[in-house]
């Protein structure tokens, strides 16, 4: 399985927006994390990047591992973020971080396999909700991981 991040943001700043690209098992995943502004006066795990940031990038990792699990959606989604605020509260170390700082993001994902020798989306709900998502200029970062 291939795993493959995309995310810049402008004048070097924070970019809490991600998209992944998980190619394996004969299909491919299209994972875009809109991650939410932080209404947070602080950044509480992440002082650098934002926590935010951190979020999408934790959730699109523990994602990839349960698609290479061979977990389906509905699945992949709720382990994923069971494994990610596991790592979130043992980041925060017992501190109570008030709940309108915790991070959050908003999931797309498009599943492209193949049917009858074409590529065609597991959902169709999936390219009329890509349709509608605003793509920016986007460049590939250094990372990209083979799994």
């Amino acid at each position: 399985m291939t795993t493959e991040l995309l995310s810049t943001a402008p004048h070097g700043g924070i970019n809490e927006d991600l998209l992944t690209v998980i190619e394996g098992s004969g299909r491919v995943d299209l994972i875009v994390l809109d991650g939410a502004t932080s209404v947070a006066d602080t950044n509480h795990i992440d002082t650098v990047q934002g926590d935010v940031a951190w979020f999408t990038h934790a959730f699109a990792a523990e994602l990839a591992l349960a698609i290479g699990r061979g977990l389906e959606q509905a699945q992949a989604v709720p382990e994923a973020l069971a494994a990610v605020r596991a790592h979130y509260l043992a980041a925060a170390g017992g501190r109570a971080i008030p709940l309108y700082a915790y991070p959050l993001a908003a999931l797309t994902w498009i599943r492209v396999q193949p049917r009858s020798g074409h590529l065609a989306p597991s959902r169709s709900t999936a390219w009329a909700t890509a349709r509608r998502w605003r793509s920016a200029p986007m460049t590939a970062s250094s990372t990209s991981t083979r799994m």
